[in-house]
């Protein structure tokens, strides 16, 4: 099988390092996407949008030769549910990773404001650019990675970079016979402080998953336990056969 794996917020390809060398150790293959504005890509804050976002991911799947995987971590749960609507038959299935599963006509902004035990809340400052967001100074570790080891927490941290507002604030447009044809699944991570468990199930009530899985680790169970991880990825993929 082939994963295609997409990041949150402030993140980069890079928070997918672990996972990917755990799955090419079970024979399965895997892509990592920078966002733009995201890691190594260099598209200026002021121009990155969901569409912008969803664009790159699409561009990336069309270029590959089987039907993928598509996994979806914290925010990027909008952008891969805007890529199923765009080509749907390019999807073996979509896989939201403690991740924003909105519907159509939905904001992440709006959803974000629901979670209201979101650590997140009260940690966020503006960023060095008109309209970006930065988590406060010492809080990452707490939100993100409180269960990661400190030399992993200590490496991301550095990677982390401001956040444009625009795409946390665009909805979501699907239908029913396009993203509705897709199947999803859902890893819900039971100890998360960004998008708390009862976020993730009350979403979940509203946009049915199966299967749904569940690991008792924080936001960023790639670097927390990937060996885990990867076992639930592989558990859905064999349930789409």
């Amino acid at each position: 099988m082939h994963f295609v794996l997409v990041h949150g917020a402030w993140h980069g390809a890079w928070c997918w390092e672990h996972l990917e060398a755990e799955l090419h150790t079970r024979s399965h293959t895997a892509t990592a996407v920078d966002l733009p504005g995201h890691g190594e890509d260099p598209t200026p804050l002021a121009e990155v949008t969901l569409d912008a976002y969803v664009d790159r991911v699409v561009r990336w799947i069309r270029e590959l030769d089987r039907p993928v995987e598509l996994v979806g971590h914290s925010m990027a749960g909008a952008v891969i549910t805007q890529v199923a609507e765009e080509i749907p038959n390019h999807l073996a299935g979509l896989v939201y990773l403690c991740a924003f599963l909105p519907r159509s006509g939905e904001v992440l902004s709006e959803l974000s404001q629901e979670d209201r035990e979101s650590a997140l809340h009260g940690s966020l400052e503006s960023g060095p650019e008109r309209d970006t967001l930065v988590v406060a100074s010492g809080a990452a570790r707490e939100i993100f990675y409180h269960d990661c080891r400190s030399e992993i927490a200590d490496a991301a941290i550095e990677r982390l970079v401001p956040q444009a507002m625009a795409p946390l604030g665009e909805a979501v447009s699907t239908s029913e016979e396009r993203f509705g044809s897709v199947s999803r699944s859902y890893i819900l991570c039971t100890e998360d402080r960004a998008i708390t468990a009862a976020m993730q199930r009350k979403m979940i009530a509203r946009l049915p998953c199966s299967p749904l899985v569940e690991l008792a680790m924080g936001h960023s169970p790639f670097y927390a336990n990937p060996a885990a991880l990867a076992d639930a990825l592989e558990l859905i993929a064999a349930s789409r056969q």
